[in-house]
Order: C-alpha cells, then sequence, then structure tokens
C-alpha cells in the first residue's frame, strides 16, 4: 500500500475543504479598518498573453502533489510510484521534453518538502526534508548533479514532533534559513540545517508560507472563527508571527516580485505588498481557462512573466500543465478569439465537455469554446426537442451540438439541421474515419453522410446470474418467456411489467412482424397474437427498483438486469462481485436465438447553420483524438480502446475510499475470460434506429389497453397494424 499516496490524499482533501470554507463570513468595520488588506484595485491597462505547455509529467508519473516547485526555469517534483523509492524530477519551462529524474539517492526516505536555491544558474542547489518510517528524519541539500553537500539528522523529540504534525511546504529566507510548514506549526532551522525551534499555528490551522523581497516571510492561517485567513510575518529570531492582518484569498501564498507576494481565491489572482497594505488584482482566473483548485503553484519573476502549474489533484488522467502569462498592455499582441457555441443539454455538459474545453481552449490561437446549457428541468422528452428547434432555428445560429441520443440524428437531419462530416474528414491529418470503430460509426450514420461521432459507446443488453439464466448469450422469444414463467419472482430494476417484457421481444425481434421489401407489417398475424396473449398471461414483479437495487441483488430473487455497459471494468470485475458469481450478458431474444445487443451514445455534430464552421471542425477534431473520459470506457477509437482494455486488465481500480482507515476499496483486474466475453458483445451490437424505436413505441402504447383488459386482442392488432402501417407509408 502506497502510504505516501493516501496520507497525500486525505492532506490534500483537507486543503480543499479548508480552502471552500475560507470567506464564509463578515468582518465588523473596526476590524476591516484597522487591520485587513480586503481591499483591492484592479489591475488597469494590463494584460496577458498566455502559454500553455504540457509537462508530460501523468499518467506515466505519479507526482506528489504537495511537491510542485518553481523557480525561473525548471519545475521540481517528487515520484511517489515506489513509496519507498522516491526519485526527484526536473522538467524544462523551455520545452517539452519531460521529466527528466535528477541523480539523487535518498536512500528510502519520503520526501516531505522541497525547496531549491537557483541564484547561481550553474549550481543548483536543492534542500529536501524527509524521513525514514517509521521516524528518524532529517534535512539535506543536494547539488543538481547528486552530491550530498550536507545533512542534519532529526532528534527524537523533533522526530516525534513531525510524525504528529506533517510539513507540506519548504522555503528559505534571504539569509538562507529554513521554514518547514505544517497545519499547526512552523519548523526552523539555520542555514546549516539545525533545528531553533517552532511557531504554532494561533488559529485552527497554516495555509501558505512565502517569501517576500529579501528580508521578510509571511505565512497565512485559517482563524477560529472561519472567516477570512490571517496574514502575518514569521520573526525567526523571536520565534512568533507579528503584524496579523486579515487578507484576501484562500490562503495560498506564492512568491511575487520586489516586496510583492502573490493570492489567490476562487477566482482570481493578486499581488500583495504588507509593508503598503496594497493589493491588486492581477488577472481573472476565467479568463485564462483555469480554476483556483487546479493551481499547485506559481512563481511571479523579473521578466514580468507569471507562471503557474496547473493539475486536476489527484487525477492521473489530467495533465499537469505549465502555463506562463506574460504581462503585456491592453489590447496588445492579444487577438481576441472567435467565439465557438456548444448547445447541449445542462445536466450533461461539465461531465461530457468541462475538461476539454477548457484544455482546447488554452491551446487555441483562434477559437473559445463556450456552453449554452439547456436545463431539463420539468420538463418531458418531447418538450426537450421543443425547445432544442427553437433554439436551432433563432436567428443566430449556435455551431456545434451534442445529441444525447444517436436515434436523434434522424430528427435533425431531416431538417437539414446537421453538417455533413465526411468532406472535413477526407481532409484531416489527424482524424481519420478508419481509425474508428465501423460499427459504431453506422449509428452516426444517414444514407452514406456522417453528421456525428462519439468519443465513446456503451452496449445495451439484458444480463443476469450464470446460474440462472445459462451459460450461452443468447436466446429465442420462446426461451425468454418459458424463462420468465418458470421464475415468476425474477427481478428487474425497472421492473418485469407486461410492456418491459413486450419492449425486450421487440427489441430482439421485430423483423418477425415485418416485411420490410414489401413495407408491410404483420401485427394482424397469429405469432404477434401468440406473442400478446402469452405475455398477458405471465405472472411477473412489474416493480420498479432503482432505489434499492444493490439490495436486491444480494437477495436470492432471480435477476434480469438492463445493463448498458460503458467499460471494461464496471460490469465484469464489480458487478460479479456483487451477484457472487459470474454473469452472462444474454442479450435480447431474437427468432432464432442469436445474441443481439444495441449501441447507445450520444454524439457531437456540427450545425449547417453555424457561422464559423473551420471554428466548429477544430473544436470537434480536438474532441475527438483527446480522450479525457474516465475509468477504461468502450473507446470509439480503435487504439484507444485497445489502450483501455489492456489497462483493465492490469490494473487494479481503487474505489470507496474509507478516511478512517486510509484504504480503498479495490475493483481487481479484469481477467481474460471476462474480456472476452465483452469482445464478443460487439460483434453482434447493432444500432437501433428511430424508426424500430417508434414503431415500438406505437406497438406498446396500444398493447397497453390490451394487457389493462379495456381492448380485445383482435382490436388491439388491428389498431397496432392500422398506426404502423400509416406510419411506414408516411416515411417511405
Amino acid at each position: 500500500m502506497n502510504w505516501v499516496k493516501y496520507r497525500t490524499i486525505i492532506y490534500s482533501a483537507f486543503l480543499i475543504i479548508t480552502s471552500m470554507l475560507v470567506g464564509c463570513g463578515r468582518e465588523s468595520e473596526k476590524e476591516l479598518a484597522n487591520a485587513s488588506l480586503l481591499v483591492c484595485a484592479d489591475n488597469e491597462g494590463k494584460t496577458y498573453i498566455s502559454d500553455y505547455q504540457d509537462a508530460h509529467i501523468t499518467p506515466d508519473y505519479r507526482p506528489l502533489s504537495t511537491s510542485f516547485l518553481l523557480d525561473s526555469e525548471k519545475l521540481y517534483f517528487v515520484e511517489t510510484t515506489d513509496a519507498s523509492m522516491q526519485s526527484i524530477y526536473e522538467v524544462s519551462l523551455q520545452n517539452s521534453v519531460g521529466p527528466t529524474r535528477l541523480p539523487i539517492d535518498l536512500g528510502g526516505a519520503a520526501v516531505k518538502a522541497l525547496a531549491v536555491d537557483d541564484a547561481d544558474t550553474e549550481k543548483v542547489t536543492l534542500y529536501c526534508m524527509a524521513m525514514y518510517l517509521p521516524e528518524n528524519g532529517f534535512l539535506a541539500a543536494f547539488s543538481h548533479d547528486g552530491r550530498e553537500l550536507w545533512r542534519k539528522e532529526f532528534n527524537d523529540s523533533l522526530n516525534q514532533s513531525l510524525q504528529q504534525n506533517e510539513v507540506f511546504q519548504l522555503i528559505r529566507d534571504g539569509e538562507g534559513r529554513f521554514y518547514a510548514l505544517s497545519m499547526y506549526s512552523i519548523f526552523l532551522f539555520d542555514n546549516a540545517g539545525a533545528y531553533q525551534g517552532e511557531v504554532e499555528c494561533p488559529g485552527k490551522s497554516f495555509l501558505g508560507i512565502s517569501q517576500c523581497g529579501e528580508e521578510k516571510v509571511y505565512v497565512t492561517y485559517q482563524g477560529d472563527d472561519g472567516q477570512q485567513p490571517f496574514l502575518a510575518e514569521v520573526q525567526f529570531q523571536k520565534q512568533r508571527l507579528t503584524e496579523e492582518k486579515r487578507i484576501l484569498g484562500n490562503g495560498s501564498l506564492y512568491e511575487g516580485v520586489d516586496n510583492t507576494m502573490l493570492l489567490c481565491d476562487s477566482s482570481a489572482v493578486y499581488s500583495c505588498e504588507p509593508d503598503s497594505e496594497r493589493v491588486v488584482r492581477l488577472f481573472n482566473l476565467k479568463d485564462y481557462n483555469m480554476i483556483s483548485e487546479e493551481i499547485q503553484t506559481l512563481v511571479q519573476t523579473s521578466a514580468d512573466e507569471i507562471i503557474m502549474v496547473s493539475w486536476e489533484l489527484l487525477d492521473q488522467r489530467s495533465s499537469v500543465e505549465i502555463i506562463k502569462l506574460k504581462e503585456t498592455v491592453a489590447g496588445e499582441g492579444k487577438e481576441e478569439k472567435k467565439i465557438i457555441t456548444l448547445l447541449c443539454l445542462e445536466e450533461f455538459a461539465d461531465e461530457l465537455y468541462g475538461e476539454i474545453i477548457a484544455d482546447f481552449n488554452k491551446q487555441s490561437k483562434e477559437y473559445n469554446v463556450v456552453i449554452e446549457g439547456l436545463s431539463l428541468s420539468g420538463i418531458t422528452r418531447e418538450d426537450i426537442f421543443s425547445s432544442i428547434n427553437t433554439r436551432l432555428m433563432a436567428k443566430e445560429s449556435a455551431d456545434l451540438i451534442y445529441i444525447f441520443d444517436y436515434r436523434d440524428i434522424k430528427r435533425y437531419e431531416s431538417k437539414e439541421l446537421l453538417e455533413d462530416l465526411t468532406p472535413y474528414l477526407e481532409k484531416s491529418v489527424t482524424l481519420k474515419k478508419e481509425d474508428y470503430i465501423e460499427e459504431v460509426l453506422k449509428c452516426f450514420e444517414v444514407e452514406g453522410k456522417l453528421y456525428g461521432m462519439s468519443v465513446t459507446f456503451c452496449v445495451d443488453t439484458l444480463a443476469g446470474r450464470a446460474s440462472e439464466l445459462g451459460d450461452a448469450a443468447g436466446w429465442t422469444v420462446e426461451e425468454f418467456l418459458d424463462w420468465l414463467k418458470q421464475h415468476p419472482e425474477a427481478k428487474g430494476q425497472e421492473g418485469l411489467s407486461q410492456e418491459v417484457i413486450l419492449e425486450y421481444c421487440l427489441k430482439g425481434d421485430l423483423d418477425r412482424y415485418a416485411d420490410w421489401e414489401k413495407r408491410k407489417v404483420l401485427f394482424e398475424g397469429e405469432s404477434f397474437k401468440d406473442l400478446l396473449t402469452t405475455i398477458k398471461s405471465l405472472d411477473t414483479d412489474g416493480n420498479t427498483y432503482y432505489d434499492n437495487w444493490v439490495q436486491v441483488i444480494e437477495q436470492e430473487a432471480p435477476i434480469l438486469e438492463q445493463l448498458y455497459m460503458g467499460n471494461f471494468e464496471g460490469y465484469a470485475p464489480y458487478r460479479e462481485a456483487q451477484y457472487g458469481e459470474e454473469m452472462v450478458y444474454i442479450g435480447y431474444p431474437g427468432t432464432d436465438g442469436t445474441p443481439k445487443y444495441f449501441f447507445d451514445t450520444g454524439c457531437l455534430s456540427i450545425l449547417s447553420r453555424s457561422t464559423c464552421k473551420e471554428g466548429a471542425y477544430a473544436f470537434w477534431e480536438y474532441y475527438m483524438t483527446h480522450d479525457k473520459t474516465a475509468g477504461r470506457p468502450y473507446y470509439t477509437r480503435k487504439a484507444s480502446y485497445e489502450a483501455s482494455m489492456q489497462y483493465a486488465l492490469e490494473e487494479e481500480i481503487p474505489i470507496n475510499y474509507d478516511y478512517d482507515t486510509g484504504e480503498y476499496e479495490w475493483i481487481p483486474a479484469l481477467t481474460e475470460k471476462q474480456k472476452d466475453k465483452q469482445i464478443e458483445l460487439f460483434k453482434y451490437s447493432v444500432p437501433d434506429s428511430l424508426f424500430n424505436q417508434t414503431i415500438r413505441s406505437i406497438v406498446i402504447e396500444e398493447a397497453q389497453a390490451y394487457f389493462q383488459g379495456d381492448k380485445t386482442l383482435d382490436d388491439t392488432c388491428r389498431i397496432i397494424q392500422s398506426r404502423v402501417q400509416l406510419y411506414l407509408d408516411e416515411n417511405q
């Protein structure tokens, strides 16, 4: 178990929660006037040109989140993949070649914090505060080429104190003295690393520490009242804090230029000069597609440049980025980007596009994508279409649209609202149609034209325990109905009502009741009448179990579950652990028992009335070639699909973190047998058209009257025949 990683998770979570709580209250007028840095001025006439660089750290490395350290030329971090053999890496700020391991031998010690002296660029010195398990810590200095320059071992008393009060930041002042910051104490060391004493936190916890100019060091802490944090100067010799003032921000504190420091809150970065009590807002974070929770460290250089390290905390899929903001006069060197609007259901906006839009906007020099959300609150499915249609016909069109259900492509395509993507693909250098799973792409095609694509997909199937359903995938309608007769106590999450059972039969066997070549339906025939009669005679559990399905699985009742399988691990190792045995993905019943599954996915499309199709396609292409989905999903791109499957075969997955024990519950790695069963799904998965879905809806709607005893069998079948035939005739 990687104790460093999990200890870091606990601490980082606490730091985030603490930051969220900052600033919830209000000070008295007297206190604000006499001792506060809560009033700021805007940085008028200044703006910044941004440059983004992927540090190439994740996913190959697992950095200690509190170890990111910047100087003017390099980014340093501690690699924690192996807790017993930690290493220090550096990343150049001038290129994107990735991390380089420094030849510093830590001897199995776990690094608590780093500091760097880059005054002489030819002789960079790194300082490490580290500790062996269970104790025996030290402060040491290393040259850039790995030589140990000096080391000071901690005594028993200090070791014990540090075990209970973990350090997360180390800085040096102008005289070379060290300040090691923990949540409750500042540990002080002279310039040779000898321990000098400590300063206890006068409030709830320390939040940040920074040098200010050559002579002073400041610290921030959360007061007992939970309101705006305090800023205080650290008196090294007297081992106490002075000049406490309320201050803007969440308590994060970074090195500025001259006699300033940088502060940060949820919306902006500020420059603070404590001596003059002047605070200036430098820039708003949203203008550069950032949020404060992702800023791990930042520094202001003498060349009027701000350098930041951005990382979505502890998310190994997310890139560690180096962002450089170069100050310039407003309007100079910064062209206004064209706005690209993405129309999306509000409930899915952040999950689907939040991170990828931020990444695209950072790297794009021409375009800025924004989401226009449509709320689902209190409206029906048809209301959604009405709302979207109204928006699409507005004078100013959106540029892109997320279509939640690929079957609705036909609905939009028939109104000529979607752009055929085939010409773009033919010209693209990075995006080729053959790179994607052909069967999934068929979901987005109408008469040979491609109107959308998805990054990932799901497979829709019926499933259950092998001991109850047998070990063969696929069954006939007759076998399906016979199974229900033999298991009247069977349960389904969406219920096993007569309407649900009919839906399952039609999904797998609709072709039995139509001659598509002659455009004739056969719902008055004996075969369909026998189906309705048999379903009506069944005694099944029609109750739904959406709120307590996990508890139902743990009971002894037979299970028939409708799954929307979207990743390699979720419904194999994890679900089988819940079921207590092997699962079978049996699919929807058909005429001859051949397995039948359906693809299930949304897609991103370009709108034909977009006024900036080049920009819409630029984002569409970026989205389709940058995998940002959690877990080990079924990717539409073949290479990503293979990599996702291989990762699931090799890696366990942590879930359900227990803060009391510091342990995760782990999903085991995918087995070869579980993998093979999922691959079989794709061989028999097909698109489910809007045409078929509409016919099923008509049949089920009319069949309800028969199941409830309100209409005879013959009348029901005659009405179904008439309605479906009319729909067929109108849509030839």
